[in-house]
């Protein structure tokens, strides 16, 4: 896994843009250092613990799609990820070389009933969509793009 991170103060609190890139091979290892930079990022940018545990279970849905669905038996499959703080927003983007898919034409799942009554998968993307402010998806040169937005809740007063 390779990464970097940077981040900009414009005073003594908190800053006003942070980033941080993330690239990882699509291995169930591997995630546990993704954790360790989204932990990282946060507390470069300033985020609340509640904001970084978003921004893991987003891209631990991904990540976990990517497994899965992705195709890497056939080929090396990896992920890119970059993480921005740009002043309330966070913006995530989750790039990977595996087979072409648009999380966002998922059906929404159907969530009356017993869970022995509901068909199984769609609940990964239903939490990325509850969990986001925003989401758009491109395929892009073999590559799946989704980038996102999460609003950072605002302080207490």
């Amino acid at each position: 896994m390779n990464s970097t991170a940077s981040g900009s103060e414009t005073g003594a609190s908190q800053p006003t843009t942070s980033a941080a890139a993330i690239s990882v091979a699509a291995e169930p290892s591997e995630f546990a250092g993704v954790r360790t930079r989204v932990t990282e990022f946060t507390t470069i940018a300033g985020l609340s613990h509640d904001t970084g545990h978003r921004i893991t279970l987003i891209l631990e849905e991904l990540f976990t799609n990517l497994l899965s669905h992705g195709g890497g038996r056939e080929r090396a499959v990896g992920a890119d990820i970059m993480l921005r703080r740009d002043g309330g927003t966070v913006h995530i983007r989750f790039g990977d070389n595996g087979a072409p898919f648009n999380p966002l034409d998922a059906p929404p799942p159907e969530l009356e009933g017993g869970a022995e009554n509901r068909a199984v998968g769609g609940l990964g993307v239903h939490l990325i969509r509850q969990l986001t402010a925003a989401a758009a998806y491109r395929r892009d040169e073999g590559r799946n793009i989704l980038d996102m937005e999460v609003t950072i809740p605002a302080a207490p007063d």
